[in-house]
């Protein structure tokens, strides 16, 4: 009996090791997936949050926990950022740091025209967004999406769509270079080149304090405005 329980032990001891040594491993390639947020922002906050839940409830513990009050502003987003050069939905060419994201509250989304699945939901649940804000959009809030199709998208394809869906001063819908495009989605952690895998995740962050966070595209859009609206600096509100 005495040698069968050792037998047993025997057998067992290399298999519990496997199990052991294989979590760590697959732990890191789930982490992999992650995709990361800016790293300055780590100098005033903690890893932000990817928001994949369903729960209102959690939606807006974390909403309010973005960054504690009196923290200091993030300091080396100049040399994160590209500052490459960008076309908006007026032609208009723009810097994306100088111009778009410094000193800004922004949401970020990734789109294109031609999509049929995911984009119309997202800027739809954006035209929503942008009536909550009221004239806070263009003031102290501004909406960039970013086309992952930059060939087919041109400024004239981009106006057409921003119109379709009424968008206002404050939201701007750029395109570009595809090289441009690409250092810009990468700098945001998304690093897919196929335009039909673009995330379903918005990006919101607040460039002079460093906070950032992402949020399900899914999402109530209330519960996006509210999560933006905690990003607006108290003197703003």
């Amino acid at each position: 009996m005495e040698n069968r329980r050792m037998t047993r032990g025997l057998v067992l001891a290399p298999m519990f090791l496997v199990l052991v040594l294989a979590c760590p491993l697959v732990a890191g390639q789930e982490r992999k997936k992650e995709s990361p947020l800016p790293p300055a922002a780590s100098t005033t906050s903690s890893s932000p949050p990817v928001d994949n839940s369903g729960s209102s409830q959690g939606q807006q513990q974390r909403g309010s926990q973005v960054l504690p009050k009196g923290r200091s502003p993030s300091v080396g987003l100049v040399g994160y950022f590209p500052n490459v050069a960008l076309l908006t939905q007026d032609n208009k060419s723009v810097r994306f740091y100088d111009d778009m994201l410094k000193g800004k509250v922004v949401v970020i989304s990734f789109m294109f025209t031609t999509c049929s699945t995911l984009c119309p939901m997202t800027t739809a649940h954006l035209a929503s967004v942008q009536q909550y804000l009221g004239d806070r959009l263009g003031r102290d809030v501004f909406i960039l999406s970013i086309s992952v199709d930059p060939t087919n998208d041109t400024p004239a394809a981009l106006k057409k769509y921003a119109r379709s869906y009424k968008a206002r001063r404050g939201w701007y819908f750029l395109t570009g270079e595809k090289e441009n495009i690409k250092i810009v989605r990468a700098k945001l952690g998304v690093y897919e080149e196929d335009k039909m895998q673009h995330t379903g995740l918005l990006i919101l962050g607040n460039e002079a304090t460093g906070q950032w966070r992402k949020i399900a595209a899914r999402r109530d859009p209330t519960e996006i405005a509210n999560a933006v609206m905690g990003l607006i600096p108290v003197k703003s509100k």
